[in-house]
């Protein structure tokens, strides 16, 4: 979840597996334009394995989940913050003012 790029998201993952995930990690790292184009083929040469194999590897690959924080929000959890007062420079002089809160006053 705390991943900053693509690759970097998918490379967590793929840690997370107990057996070897060498050539996935290297397609990540290195083909990952390739594997969104589905290339395979192209990949599959410049790692000098089957076709077969790479396309089992990019399979498994394209089952990570590319925003792992999905499964955590919902349209329904978004919450607004609203503040109490506001701060405006006015004439070079700061004037706090209440927010409206919409509840008759």
């Amino acid at each position: 979840i705390g991943a900053r790029s693509l690759e970097e998201c998918l490379l967590i993952q793929l840690t997370q597996f107990d057996d070897d995930v060498s050539l996935e990690c290297r397609i990540v790292a290195s083909y990952l334009d390739d594997l969104a184009s589905n290339r395979i083929q192209k990949i599959a040469k410049a790692i000098d394995v089957s076709l077969d194999i790479a396309q089992k590897a990019c399979d498994r690959i394209r089952k990570l989940e590319p925003k792992p924080g999905r499964e955590f929000a919902s349209l329904r959890d978004v919450r607004y913050v609203t503040p109490d007062v506001y701060v405006d420079k006015i004439d070079g002089k700061y004037v706090i003012r209440p927010a409206q809160t919409g509840i008759c006053q």
